[in-house]
């Protein structure tokens, strides 16, 4: 009797992971149309920018709106799907107070802002609902999370996306002006690079410490576990990606502003965003090359901020990230240490 071929099981990928947006449709209605029509550009293959550029009044970006819709939207982002379907449905202070006390205190250095930001757009751009926000991964409100700033998933074919997410919104600094877009960039491929390099452990430590669990349902969780720690036998076909934010700066600080209409002052500002964009194009190829990542897919999004001359100085992406932090956490910074006054020194002649 000849000995049959004996064919190893095969696990069923699920047909669908059951995750929806967490934004509500209101929010990513109110978020979009604070923008221009998104800008596409090619990187590669599988590399591709969106650049955003927030509508102009008067010389303006609509910022105080941007804060706005931003807040609404950190209710989604900070919170579980769980905890927010509660909020939504019987709405208290008392969660928006949680909500604000997940941020940290705003300094010149905060980066939150520009993660609500990716998360954003990812849901309401590229429609890959959030997995888990960094703010989910916390401990405590001043804890900084080392790793991706925040896991999305998307669905396209028969194929699950995990989208791991990196934002960065850089100044020009003491570079010359168009240098913030570049050293973005440059930070950006950096954790990406560090993110790969720990073989993205941050999948299994997901399903071995209950986060899931706290954050979805069990039908949920197990499809969720299928993908991020598939069996050898498995099925599902699933590939690991690059969301990224990067804010920037345009320096208009020297532009003759008074000698030039509303609509010439929107199209200089648009089209200098752009270029300042384009002329990075061939620096975002060399890093992916430069790190090894020519593998992956990468979805860019990219958004400019104003440098310009103000009454109390020149104000660029620096202000617009403390004030956004403002924005979030609700609070005050801390205030500056007071340098104890030196005591005049002791003349030999005194007794």
């Amino acid at each position: 009797m000849e000995e049959s071929e004996v064919t190893a099981p095969t696990i069923a990928a699920p047909e669908s992971v059951p995750l929806q947006l967490s934004l509500r449709s209101s929010d990513v209605d109110r978020f979009t149309k604070l923008f221009y029509e998104p800008e596409a550009l090619i990187v590669g293959k599988k590399a591709g920018i969106q650049l955003h550029v927030l509508r102009i009044d008067s010389g303006e970006f609509a910022l105080a709106e941007l804060y706005e819709s931003l807040s609404d939207a950190s209710i989604t982002y900070a919170l579980s799907r769980t905890n927010a379907a509660k909020y939504f449905a019987d709405p208290r202070v008392s969660i928006v107070n949680k909500v604000k006390e997940k941020f940290r205190l705003p300094e010149l250095k905060s980066g939150e802002g520009g993660e609500v930001l990716l998360y954003t757009f990812l849901e309401s751009h590229l429609v890959a609902p959030k997995l888990l926000s960094k703010l989910e991964l916390k401990t405590a409100n001043d804890d900084y999370v080392k790793g991706a700033d925040g896991i999305h998933l998307r669905q396209s074919n028969a194929e699950l996306e995990l989208i791991f997410g990196e934002s960065k919104m850089h100044s020009d600094g003491k570079g010359k002006p168009g240098s913030s877009l570049q050293t973005a960039i440059a930070d950006a491929f950096k954790s990406m690079a560090t993110l790969r390099d720990g073989k993205f452990s941050t999948d299994k430590w997901l399903v071995e410490n209950n986060l899931l669990k706290e954050a979805y349902d069990e039908q949920t969780v197990d499809a969720l576990a299928a993908v991020l720690l598939p069996d050898a036998l498995s099925s599902i076909k699933t590939r690991k990606s690059f969301g990224v934010f990067l804010g920037y700066e345009i320096d208009i600080c020297e532009w003759p502003l008074i000698d030039l209409d509303h609509d010439e002052i929107e199209s200089r500002i648009r089209t200098k965003a752009r270029e300042l964009v384009n002329d990075r194009i061939d620096y975002i190829r060399q890093q992916i090359i430069t790190h090894g990542l020519g593998g992956y897919e990468f979805h860019f999004y990219m958004v400019p901020f104003l440098k310009q001359k103000t009454k109390e100085g020149v104000r660029g992406i620096k202000d617009v990230r403390f004030t956004l932090a403002k924005e979030l956490s609700g609070k005050e910074p801390k205030p500056a240490r007071k340098t104890p006054a030196r005591k005049p020194a002791k003349n030999k002649d005194d007794a």
